[in-house]
């Protein structure tokens, strides 16, 4: 497919970069009044299509307009609302929250887990999102839409503590989410009025209670929930893991495959709406309306909302006979929704949702003409080929990056699968209608049952072929945008571009390669040690070069997850493991670890002193900081959180600086190459 070269195309590209350079880079407008932004954009383009004016200054300046509106509109989206519960909120005194269970999060060991919509704060009406956690022994599983006051203090959600480790907190922001609630004593209320989004979240609860009451096997359950509800919560982690690996954990998570395939079944259902007066505009009205209440029904996340609007935007273009082409759609739906709320760019699943459909639309086309079929039935397998081809070639740069893993097999897989999914999902939708009836047939359980038993089957057979799963795979941030560029510059060049514009790409590629390069270089020169944050151990990094050096206070494996996160940042070729010593010298620095078998009588150098407190230690720290010379207090993961409070206590007492690595992080002790003693 021809990629758009209409109007809007460079707008809003100029647009989404606007947003980009807020949120990632932080850069401001000059212009306060968006509105008035707006105004002038909208004149500048009517004047432009009109061709009242045919200088080069007009498109120019309209993008220039439309890159400081995407500032200024991601900038409005960083601000914190006015009616945001963090407005009303009291310091110092306690604080009464209303909230609604909205989402049910996977449970940990520990905590069952969910999401939740602020309604009141100190019985002020208020806005905004928490992530809540109540204790597994304390309480039942709270259900959808259930409504509580409570006066539980709120925590700001940590950031990630370990180098290279996924950033949950930026995650939670990105989706609106910056305070987490410990729940332990709450009050049920009633709900006083009716809402959409209210009963769409009970209808949910109704559902799965009723799949979890049926006759279906326990892995049926977990499957329908997802499947047709979006409800992986209640999926088994192991066999989440094992749908990655084999290349189909896509069809887990509601998206335009199952937003396709639910508005082929709502136009055959709403056919004989057209037989009415005005019967298409009446059926086009309903499939839409049906959409968009399953797209809340199932969460509403990212992938979801960008398929509902591509799809509402396809049928009304289908009722007004004047259907643009679908990567027209595609840009539209991306403009609305990033411009409805910015944060989107940053979420994952929006990413690879349009990624993948991009993919497929300007991939697919050219793929599918380097092997010419004449067979019908072999056409169609060709062209279903090809488009998993064009998809897994979009998103594998992004999906590598995040994850360090590729699926071999995913054609294998998708060959067997998406055939498989379409039938699926319609039995599941009637299976869900007739359990409602109460009239579920056992055959049709059992018939569910065995396609559940193999598709799994299928699934495990594939996750053991390891050797076609690859691991362990790195790229640089740098590299991702190299490897983007390249397929845009070979698709340009397939389609016979103009050669100002292959020349352009061309020196794009090689800015990236030398900046990739140059990147490589310096994370591989790296030197430097920190402590890090481990749970109940003493852990101690030495980076030289492209050798890790682990020094451990207990026994530790070379796949612990601190190791694995830090080779998502660094190029590592030799890990070493050791056992802790009690003292290093850095620099000019001596770096002391003082665990619970501590000797009071120890004899300090004369110089300045670096104090790690491990293992819940009793040692006199006020007699310490008396007598010598210490720089820095540094308590790590291994004492409890009690011991920690008293000894930042005595450090302020002393103005002494206090670090706790798993509050903030890895401590950076030395990034300097000489003078590490080892």
């Amino acid at each position: 497919m021809k990629f758009p070269n209409f109007t809007l195309t460079p707008l809003l590209i100029c647009f989404v970069l606007g947003v980009i350079c807020n949120i990632q880079f932080e850069v401001e407008s000059p212009f306060l009044n968006t509105h008035l932004l707006s105004f002038c954009l909208l004149g500048l383009l009517i004047a432009w299509i009109a061709k009242k004016n045919n200088f080069i200054f007009v498109p120019t300046l309209l993008c220039i307009i439309s890159f400081f509106i995407g500032i200024n509109r991601a900038n409005q989206a960083l601000q914190v609302d006015k009616d945001h519960f963090m407005t009303k909120h009291q310091v110092d005194d306690p604080n009464q929250l209303q909230i609604t269970i909205t989402d049910r999060l996977r449970s940990t060991p520990t905590y069952h887990r969910y999401y939740a919509d602020v309604i009141a704060l100190n019985d002020k009406k208020a806005s905004g999102k928490l992530l809540i956690r109540m204790r597994k022994e304390d309480s039942l599983e709270l259900d959808l839409d259930f409504t509580l006051k409570t006066s539980n203090a709120l925590k700001p959600i940590q950031a990630s503590n370990n180098i290279g480790g996924f950033n949950y907190k930026n995650y939670l922001l990105s989706i609106g989410v910056s305070h987490q609630l410990d729940l332990n004593d709450f009050v049920e209320l009633k709900r006083k009025r009716f809402s959409l989004m209210g009963w769409l979240r009970v209808l949910k609860q109704q559902k799965l209670n009723a799949i979890e009451s049926s006759a279906f096997k326990e892995e049926t359950k977990q499957l329908l929930m997802a499947l047709i509800l979006g409800e992986r919560s209640e999926l088994d982690r192991v066999w989440m893991d094992r749908y990655a690996q084999a290349g189909i954990v896509h069809i887990l998570a509601i998206s335009g495959l199952h937003m396709g395939l639910l508005m082929v079944l709502l136009g055959w259902f709403f056919k004989p709406l057209r037989y009415l007066p005005k019967g298409n505009y009446i059926q086009v009205f309903m499939i839409i309306i049906s959409l968009w209440c399953y797209a809340f029904l199932t969460g509403a996340n990212a992938s979801v909302i960008r398929a509902a609007t591509m799809f509402s935007l396809f049928s009304i273009g289908t009722y007004l006979k004047r259907s643009p082409p679908t990567l027209y759609l595609l840009l539209l739906s991306f403009g609305v929704l990033i411009f409805s709320n910015p944060l989107y760019i940053k979420q994952l699943g929006f990413q690879m949702s349009y990624l993948a459909v991009f993919g497929i639309l300007i991939l697919q086309p050219i793929l599918v003409k380097l092997l010419p079929i004449k067979n019908r039935l072999l056409d169609r397998f060709w062209v279903m080929t090809t488009v998993t081809l064009a998809a897994q070639i979009a998103v594998s740069p992004l999906a590598i990056y995040h994850f360090h893993q590729f699926p071999g097999l995913f054609l294998i897989t998708n060959w067997a699968v998406l055939p498989f999914v379409a039938l699926y999902l319609y039995l599941g939708i009637g299976s869900l209608i007739l359990l409602d009836w109460q009239i579920l047939p056992t055959f049709l359980i059992d018939i569910l049952d065995l396609m559940t038993a193999g598709l799994n089957n299928f699934v495990l057979w594939v996750v053991n072929q390891e050797v076609f799963f690859f691991e362990e795979l790195r790229l640089s941030v740098h590299e991702v945008l190299l490897t983007y560029t390249l397929l845009v510059f070979l698709y340009f060049m397939f389609i016979k571009s103009k050669r100002r514009t292959l020349v352009g790409l061309f020196f794009g590629i090689l800015l990236l390669q030398w900046q990739a390069h140059k990147s490589r270089i310096a994370n591989e020169a790296t030197t430097a040690v920190w402590l890090m944050p481990a749970y109940n151990n003493t852990v101690l990094f030495y980076k030289n070069k492209k050798t890790l050096s682990v020094f451990s206070s207990e026994d530790m494996a070379r796949n612990n997850r601190l190791v694995e996160e830090f080779q998502n940042e660094f190029s590592i070729d030799t890990i070493a493991i050791e056992g802790l010593k009690n003292s290093y010298t850095l620099e000019d620095k001596t770096l002391f670890f003082i665990d619970s078998l501590w000797a009071e009588g120890f004899d300090f150098k004369k110089q300045k002193n670096l104090l790690v407190l491990t293992k819940n230690t009793k040692v006199n720290l006020e007699a310490i900081l008396l007598q010598n010379d210490v720089d820095q207090i540094i308590a790590d993961g291994s004492s409890y959180p009690s011991f920690k409070n008293r000894w930042k206590k005595t450090c302020n007492k002393f103005d002494i600086p206090f670090y706790d690595t798993q509050k903030e992080g890895p401590y950076l002790l030395s990034t300097k190459t000489r003078n590490i003693g080892f």
